[in-house]
């Protein structure tokens, strides 16, 4: 018996000594690995970095950092001086991939907090605690959708979740070809935050990168693919979390007068001008809309929007194919709408059509104008869209009209208004350019309508009081009342046209008009009017 415990007593020291040799190996092992670590990390951790970045910008490009500052406790990565160099020059690379339509990547300074280095070492994931970069600037060309060669390189997998995220000074610019200086998109100034950002498919759908995303820029710039007009933003914020998108102004800027265009198309073109105030809305619902694709608004407020329309009436109208009404288009649209409400406050319309080889124009105002859309939506049938809107006629005759939209009815509509007192000669500028026909004198007292309007015809009734009016009929190329002129204006002013309309006893006029199907809705309207007070003036 004690040989025998002997024995087991050797066996189980033998088996200690090996535990503690493993032991003792394993914390050697581990006290160079902590050591490589230390000494080694901030040249690993570049090393990697470098690696899986240049491994996307390869054959064309590389990445560059002018100082790379890192730390184990606690866990911080800084880079100065970042930027893509490119070894072939720009405009004769041959796009293989996405990154080959970097013009200009740089930025003067990134801050990385909190990120777990065995993951980026032995995973080679990076899981960072917060982010932040100044002075960003990237520049890109579109990549062109003919290329498939981008199927051949293997897929982009870059592993990265990002607690939060913060930009500052940075700006974007998107240009139309490789080579030349004309931008599509541009961004200002852009600073944010964002909140759990997460990136490891680059298929994967925008709304699922982040959580929360505050966003703001001095200016933002579209340029349309036709070069004719410019739309600008300026002091955009938007934020997420608080459903809310804000700007101080908005500008479509045309970069040709409406001749210039119409001399280009060889047709008369309406040339636009916009400026509005400050801009904002409120429950914008964005991951909704990035992610169903439904745009969701509590409430849209838009200040001073100012609308300038001209048209240079010397060359011939163009041919068009049938056009389908606003409202069957709102309709039609890919995406659903839905608004509660839309103000626009103290703005105008202008449209002017010019005559510059006869020196003159024609010109349609309607100022203070104030607007309130209500339930503006394309996707409930049992709902109509309502619209009130007031405003100064010409800048003196109040006018009010309701609109009401039925999506029931796709394109029908009606359309109710009246119009406060005035002198008929004020509307000369007007119905001289449209109708050839001069107003000498005549007082409008009373203007009301209403008409239900489809994609063919509208119908409706027109009530209007006036008196002591006279009628000049005009040569519609001078527009000057030859002799021949005179004549029809003396026999029509007493065989043809009323001079009043007794508000004892008036004759209410009936609107029936048939759509031209080839001009604008505000055409049709105007006729549908016109018709109305044709059988009104007119024996």
């Amino acid at each position: 018996m004690p040989e025998k415990n002997k024995s087991d007593n050797t066996s189980s020291g033998k088996r200690k000594r090996l535990v503690l040799y493993l032991l003792l190996g394993l914390f050697t092992i581990l006290v160079i690995t902590v050591t490589y670590l230390v000494y080694f990390s901030e040249d690993l951790a570049k090393n990697l970095l470098m690696e899986q970045l240049n491994e996307q910008l390869a054959p064309h490009a590389e990445i560059e950092i002018d100082e790379f500052i890192f730390s184990i406790l606690p866990a911080a990565i800084t880079l100065e001086g970042v930027r893509i160099v490119h070894n072939t020059p720009f405009e004769e690379i041959e796009p293989i991939r996405k990154t080959d339509s970097i013009r200009k990547f740089s930025f003067s300074k990134a801050s990385v907090e909190g990120f777990d280095l065995l993951r980026l070492v032995f995973r080679k994931q990076w899981h960072l605690q917060s982010f932040s970069v100044d002075g960003l600037q990237i520049d890109v060309v579109p990549f062109p959708d003919e290329s498939d060669n981008e199927a051949d390189v293997p897929a982009y997998t870059f592993p990265l979740h990002i607690s939060e995220v913060e930009i500052e000074n940075s700006h974007f610019t998107s240009y139309r070809d490789r080579d030349g200086n004309l931008d599509i998109y541009s961004i200002k100034n852009l600073s944010g935050k964002v909140s759990r950002f997460t990136f490891s498919e680059p298929a994967a759908a925008l709304h699922t990168y982040f959580d929360e995303i505050a966003l703001r820029a001095d200016s933002l710039s579209y340029k349309t693919t036709d070069g004719l007009y410019q739309i600008l933003i300026h002091s955009f914020d938007a934020d997420t979390e608080t459903e809310s998108v804000t700007f101080e102004k908005a500008e479509i800027v045309p970069s040709k007068s409406a001749t210039e265009m119409a001399a280009a198309s060889g047709e008369q073109t309406d040339q636009y001008n916009l400026e509005t105030g400050a801009f904002k809305a409120a429950g914008f619902q964005s991951k909704k809309w990035l992610r169903d694709n439904e745009i969701n608004i509590t409430s849209v407020v838009i200040d001073s929007p100012n609308l300038i329309i001209n048209r240079d009436k010397t060359y011939p109208r163009p041919d068009r194919d049938s056009r389908p009404l606003p409202q069957q288009q709102f309709i039609d649209l890919p995406f659903s709408v839905k608004i509660d409400t839309i103000q626009l406050d103290s703005g105008s319309i202008r449209y002017i059509e010019k005559f510059p080889q006869q020196g003159r124009e024609g010109e349609i105002s309607f100022h203070n104008m104030n607007v309130l859309v209500e339930d503006l939506q394309n996707k409930s049938r049992e709902d109509s869209v309502r619209v009130h809107a007031s405003a100064n006629f010409l800048n003196e005759v109040p006018i009010e009209v309701y609109y009401l939209f039925s999506i029931r009815d796709n394109a029908g509509h009606s359309i109710s208004g009246s119009m406060g007192g005035f002198q008929l000669n004020l509307i000369n500028p007007i119905i001289e350019n449209l109708t050839a026909k001069h107003i000498r004198q005549g007082t409008l007292d009373d203007f009301r309508f209403n008409f239900h309007a489809n994609e063919y015809a509208s119908t409706g009734s027109l009530y209007m009081i006036y008196n002591d009016l006279e009628l000049r009929f005009l040569d519609e190329e001078s527009l000057e009342e030859t002799r021949s002129r005179r004549l029809r204006s003396f026999f029509a002013n007493r065989l043809r046209i009323r001079a009043g309309n007794d508000a004892n006893d008036p004759r209410d006029g009936t609107i029936d008009f048939e759509r031209d199907t080839e001009r604008s809705i505000f055409n049709y309207w105007w006729k549908s009017l016109l018709s109305g007070i044709e059988d009104v003036i007119i024996r």
